[in-house]
């Protein structure tokens, strides 16, 4: 789509000296005059809120440069955070506030918390698996 283009991991040049402005995902839609500051996380369930304020706030001052660079364009911050268990909290709402996942934002979150999922697995795969602390044992 030529309307929209995404950036991973970009490095977003600031006039201003500041250590947050390396977002995970960057989602600029011309169509909607639109910039999507996303950045990720996978903290223990039982601190979604707690790590969805860090990176909201995280992210504040690299908006506010964006909003004076990219004027005319809405500049949002959206963390996308899912618990290691696959607990979601706000990312529902936060997948709605992206304009082209709207209607798909239940399908989007339901593959990352499969990802998150399988890779909790993985972890827990390769702990067991030291010697003296698998099944049986």
């Amino acid at each position: 789509n030529r309307s929209v283009k995404i950036l991973w991991n970009p490095s977003i040049p600031t006039d201003e000296e500041m250590t947050e402005r390396r977002p995970d995902l960057v989602v600029e839609d011309r169509l909607y005059k639109s910039i999507l500051i996303n950045e990720m996380s996978v903290p223990t369930d039982s601190n979604l809120n707690g790590r969805w304020q860090e990176k909201f706030q995280e992210y504040q001052k690299l908006a506010a440069e964006m909003r004076e660079q990219f004027r005319g364009n809405r500049i949002k911050v959206v963390p996308m955070v899912i618990g290691a268990l696959g607990t979601v909290d706000t990312l529902p709402e936060d997948l709605r506030s992206i304009p082209k996942l709207s209607k798909g934002a239940v399908e989007v979150m339901r593959a990352m918390q499969r990802s998150v999922l399988c890779w909790a697995v993985r972890i827990l795969r390769r702990h067991l698996s030291v010697e003296g602390l698998g099944p049986g044992r």
